[in-house]
């Protein structure tokens, strides 16, 4: 029987609705709260401090009322997941770039598209080390989660502005990692324009989010 406690899903924007999609999917007997920072967003650009605040601030409104959080957005994972945990009195699961999955899927000739804040961290050096950086080319991207909250039920709009911020942008990849989860929201469309295929974690993202809310409640 389901704790009658919901999960919480935190992100800065509309990004992790597809998480929370996939979490509804594969948890179907579980209740959820989704928060999202709209109207500090986007957190990429933002400094650690001010993204720390920011993420502690949203994980204390959940904490009073779920019994986990999903953290579903990569810039809060990279920035300050840790410190997050050692504050907030409830699970915490966390989305971070699907750099292994790529590897794993394709080995090498990788993109990996992420917001400033992401790529600035040491913990994003080091996962990208681990797999080899030499099968790694990262871009880090200003615009693009901003175009996505903003333009999202604007197709034509949406696609002019994605086609036109990622123009220059390295094409003929043997995948794309989505390192933003508003960047799921426009996998399609970056799969045509950059003529790769894209990668996310989602789907391994509500698996741990399941094992650990399994594990939880039989505690």
């Amino acid at each position: 029987m389901t704790d009658i406690l919901p999960i919480g899903i935190f992100d800065s924007g509309i990004g992790g609705q597809s998480l929370l999609f996939e979490a509804q999917k594969q948890m179907p007997d579980e209740k959820f709260i989704y928060l999202c920072d709209a109207g500090n967003m986007p957190y990429g650009e933002k400094s650690d401090r001010k993204i720390y605040e920011l993420s502690l601030a949203k994980c204390r409104e959940l904490e009073k009322q779920c019994k986990a959080i999903l953290i579903a957005c990569n810039t809060v994972t990279g920035v300050c997941v840790n410190k997050l945990r050692q504050n907030i009195s409830v699970p915490i699961v966390a989305v971070e770039p699907a750099v292994a999955k790529a590897k794993r899927l394709y080995n090498t000739n990788i993109l990996v598209l992420a917001t400033t804040a992401t790529i600035r961290q040491k913990n994003f050096a080091n996962l990208i080390y681990k797999y080899g950086k030499h099968n790694f080319e990262v871009v880090a991207d200003k615009n693009l989660a901003k175009i996505v909250e903003e333009y999202h039920a604007d197709r034509p709009t949406l696609s002019r502005l994605v086609v036109d911020t990622t123009k220059d942008y390295p094409k003929n990849k043997s995948c794309v990692v989505l390192g933003c989860t508003h960047y799921v929201h426009i996998a399609d469309l970056l799969s045509y324009v950059l003529q790769s295929p894209t990668v996310d974690g989602n789907v391994e993202t509500i698996r741990q989010l399941k094992k650990v809310v399994t594990n939880t409640q039989s505690n």
